[in-house]
């Protein structure tokens, strides 16, 4: 007891000292009474200055020699005339956290002092001043799941989700969803939450939910929100409990949706970082089939890809060559904006993120840095988690109403909002690398367009990526099953450029723009019957 009673006594010292040296020597805010003549009463204190902050409120900053500051301060909160006084201090811009490895995470901040190029990161600084992560508009709490093979439960500096309708270790179903003892997380091998101890899921873990501004170790991408492990074995690990895996995060949220919250939980993504190099996904139907079926309850995936330089086009990998709409498949770049060590495909893998030296949680309450596209895939679920807690009210209420249109706006936005990086040209779907404020501008820009009414969600709002442009432009959630025809006109009008696309079965197209000239062109987009639903500014490098 008298160890304990010593620390907090330590605690609140090293508090106090902290608070501070937050003061401004010398400086004083002070309210006055309504009928308190200021300057008579600045006569009583003759080594004070005071001037007027608010009028009305009768507010003034008083300024003294920093050495009396704490004299002159007993002095006055005794005076009948002062209704409050307080020091005044210096206001932190919370963007940058005050966690104490923050300096390492080149990812979301790199400034190029580390030895990369400055930018080379996903601007979650920036996005930081719009967002920290947490809940959504209407009170949800965002959760995201990681399925991997090993997490460490007890690092101080992680923040998982927990079922507390279930009571730990005893060996039943409690909340009767099928599963027993569920307490935090589930291990599919051995049917409860004993999760095996190790570091890959931890790292990845700490990158997409480590408590940020918490005065330890480091800030993940958010800092309130809850992180769903789910342990998939760490021995040889089958297929089949992948498939287990994504069929607890099915039933979890589809539970939170029929119980309006009161059950499951607000699952928004999951992560992979995981997979099969040089597999064919038409080999892999059930396991692909998953993504789309966790897409209808608006539950965006992101995958890691092979690491080692191939074409999954052509060479095959699971699961970044699964065809969703619902899947996000990313490689791996450095601290310079350089590919690194991953694979590629126009088609298939979507974006890069960074994962060369991420520094992150591991077992042990360490952390480390570790490398590898395992490190890349957990930024997308961030930046998920991250947008649905920006997202507007009306946003939130059309993606609970209808989650498949708006989970992969989101996507959507990610895709459409990514920094063009010359190495991931012509070489991925969007030729970027992630950028989740730019991604958070779009959300914006769409929220201050939302229909007023959830009937009016099935209104066609395309979007179009990378733009700027060099080789070719892509179009996502276009109508399906509708013939489209498309025109590049130049800034005199002309049409320089025309085709249709058939999107018979998927709501994601492709056009070449390696004829046109660099300049700025207006896409337009129609529906066969002539119908106009997008005109946008173009310009092509």
């Amino acid at each position: 007891m008298m160890k304990g009673f010593l620390w907090a006594l330590l605690c609140l010292q090293v508090l106090n000292i902290y608070a501070q040296q937050a003061r401004v020597p010398g400086e004083m805010i002070v309210q006055l009474q309504g009928t308190t003549n200021t300057e008579e009463w600045n006569t009583r204190y003759p080594e004070v200055s005071v001037e007027s902050l608010i009028p009305d409120m009768n507010l003034y900053l008083l300024r003294a020699a920093p050495v009396s500051t704490d004299s002159l301060y007993k002095v006055i909160i005794q005076d009948p005339e002062v209704i409050n006084v307080q020091y005044n201090h210096y206001v932190q811009i919370r963007q940058f956290p005050d966690d104490p490895f923050f300096e390492n995470q080149w990812n979301f901040y790199n400034d190029g002092s580390s030895g990369g190029v400055a930018d080379a990161d996903i601007d979650l600084e920036l996005a930081w001043d719009l967002s920290t992560g947490g809940w959504t508009t209407r009170g949800d709490t965002i959760v995201v799941a990681v399925v991997d093979d090993e997490f460490s439960i007890p690092h101080n500096d992680l923040r998982y989700r927990k079922n507390h309708d279930e009571i730990p270790g005893n060996g039943i179903d409690d909340d009767e969803n099928g599963y027993v003892d569920d307490h935090i997380g589930y291990n599919v091998t051995s049917g409860n939450d004993e999760m095996p101890n190790g570091s890959h899921g931890t790292h990845i873990t700490g990158i997409i939910g480590a408590k940020g501004d918490n005065f330890l170790g480091v800030a993940g991408m958010n800092w309130y929100m809850e992180v769903l492990p789910i342990s998939i074995g760490n021995g040889p690990v089958l297929e089949s409990n992948v498939l287990l895996a994504y069929g607890y995060v099915w039933e979890e949220r589809k539970r939170y949706d029929l119980s309006d919250g009161e059950e499951g939980s607000f699952i928004v993504a999951t992560n992979s970082s995981f997979g099969i190099d040089f597999a064919q996904p038409d080999d892999f139907p059930v396991w692909c089939a998953m993504y789309d079926s966790l897409g209808q309850l608006g539950i965006l995936n992101s995958a890691a890809t092979a690491n080692m330089n191939i074409n999954v086009d052509a060479a095959g990998d699971m699961p970044t060559g699964c065809p969703s709409d619902f899947l996000i498949a990313v490689n791996n770049i450095n601290k310079n904006d350089e590919k690194s060590s991953s694979a590629f495909g126009e088609e298939t893998i979507d974006m890069g993120a960074p994962g060369a030296l991420v520094y992150s949680t591991v077992m042990g309450n360490a952390y480390a840095y570790q490398s590898g596209t395992s490190m890349a895939a957990p930024h997308v679920v961030g930046a998920v988690a991250l947008l649905m807690s920006y997202a507007c009210e009306e946003f939130i209420d059309n993606f609970r109403a209808n989650p498949p249109v708006f989970a992969s706006y989101i996507k959507g936005f990610l895709m459409q909002g990514v920094d063009p990086i010359p190495d991931l040209d012509g070489i991925t779907v969007t030729g970027g690398r992630l950028n989740v404020y730019n991604a958070m501008m779009l959300l914006d820009e769409f929220c201050m367009d939302m229909p007023a009414s959830v009937d009016e969600t099935n209104k066609i709002h395309p979007l179009v990526f990378p733009n700027p442009v060099q080789d070719h432009i892509v179009l996502a959630h276009l109508p399906e099953g509708s013939n489209i025809l498309f025109t590049f006109a130049d800034v005199q009008g002309r049409v320089v450029l025309s085709g249709s696309l058939s999107p018979s079965t998927q709501s994601t197209q492709t056009i070449l723009v390696q004829e046109l000239v660099p300049g700025a062109y207006v896409l337009g987009l129609r529906t066969g019957d002539g119908r106009v639903f997008l005109n946008e500014l173009i310009i092509v490098e």
